[in-house]
């Protein structure tokens, strides 16, 4: 039996993410626990991505029912493996760049927003990022260009605008830009009311661009 179906149909199922601490299996992962109001959250590390993981040197301490670690301790768990996930991704869209499929995926792969896990990648893997990734610039033309940040300065100034209307210029708000940009302050021009980034200043305190 055959299935009509294409790669990208796969991007969004969940795979196995199993973790486990000196051989002994950690059920609920990384999961914040909030015991008034009895709430649990769980971190997802994101779609098309699976896993079996046996931690041995630097473990993190689990909670006292050995059943998860909470985020401040699951950061020395999730950062090596974004970071590990992120290289790959880089690696795999630089050796498949005419491939839509595996560049979707690598943009999924790469979509993590949680807890501020994505800030501390970002700091380990900013080279290799800048020099992987560029910015996607929407030309006067209507185009869309790749741009380095130096590019993107001798072209629109130390203010990069937003690119988030039909005939607007500027930065179309990709996660390639967000992660090249991330830290970079933003303001909102009162003429045009459009929003710009200051491609000239980093303060790593900021979060999430877009």
């Amino acid at each position: 039996m055959g299935f009509n179906c294409r790669f990208n149909d796969f991007l969004f199922l969940r795979g196995l993410q199993q973790i486990a601490l000196h051989g002994i299996e950690l059920p609920a992962g990384i999961t914040e626990w909030d015991p008034m109001v009895s709430k649990a959250e769980r971190f997802d590390f994101g779609y098309g991505i699976g896993f079996r993981l046996d931690v041995r040197r630097s473990a993190p301490v689990p909670a006292a029912n050995r059943l998860f670690v909470d985020p401040l301790e699951g950061g020395r768990l999730a950062v090596p493996v974004l970071r590990a996930l992120s290289r790959f991704a880089l690696e795999t869209s630089r050796q498949r760049s005419t491939d839509v499929d595996w560049n979707e995926w690598a943009e999924i792969s790469m979509n993590v927003r949680s807890r501020g896990y994505l800030k501390d990648v970002y700091r380990a893997e900013r080279r290799a990022l800048e020099r992987e990734l560029r910015l996607e610039i929407v030309t006067e033309d209507g185009l869309t260009t790749q741009m380095t940040i130096d590019e993107a300065r001798v072209e629109f100034g130390r203010w990069l605008p937003l690119a988030r209307g039909d005939g607007q210029t500027g930065l179309r708000p990709t996660l390639s830009g967000k992660l090249l940009l991330f830290g970079h302050p933003r303001r909102r021009n009162d003429d045009d009311k459009r929003v710009a980034v200051d491609l000239d200043v980093v303060d790593e305190s900021i979060d999430n661009l877009f």
